[in-house]
């Protein structure tokens, strides 16, 4: 999925403006500009539109799952810095589980209630590790609808319909 469209759907998840955004991107140490946020928010038609690059996902993503779990209070995580892992949607994935604090009954009901239907085993191979045999790449439709399901799913907790 391309990175600026990624971003339109996790600001309509989040329900954030782009400063929140901002805010929430420079929880993680980074530094961020509303601005730069609005020009990825833009359709590629649009004047002033700029790519998103993936670290921006990344740190949103980041930035949100300390927004709502807290930042981590193991010292051993401040001194090293975890390697750079190209970002896909197994890692998004992985990234919105953690920051909503999901159990994989709440995933598979989150995908159900975009009519997508996996089993525990399917929900599982999501989250593996790459070279595991029973790993399962998360294709860009499963991303989208995990997004749309999870917004709906969110409303619903909430109590809003």
């Amino acid at each position: 999925m391309e990175n600026n469209d990624l971003l339109r759907r996790l600001r309509y998840l989040v329900n954030m403006n782009e400063n929140l955004m901002a805010d929430t991107i420079e929880l993680t140490g980074t530094s961020s500009n509303p601005d730069m946020l609005i020009a990825m928010l833009k359709q590629k038609d649009e004047a002033g539109y700029t790519v998103c690059p993936p670290k921006v996902i990344s740190d949103f993503l980041d930035g949100l799952i300390i927004k709502k779990r807290g930042k981590s209070e193991d010292k051993s995580k401040l001194v090293i810095k975890p390697p750079i892992v190209p970002l896909t949607n197994n890692l998004i994935l992985k990234k919105l589980r953690i920051a909503y604090e999901l159990r994989d009954d709440d995933i598979i009901a989150i995908f159900a209630m975009d009519k997508t239907y996996l089993s525990k085993s399917e929900v599982n191979a999501l989250f593996r590790q790459p070279d595991h045999r029973n790993f399962k790449e998360c294709k860009d439709q499963f991303l989208k609808s995990f997004i749309k399901g999870l917004s709906l799913w969110l409303h619903r907790k909430m109590g809003v319909d």
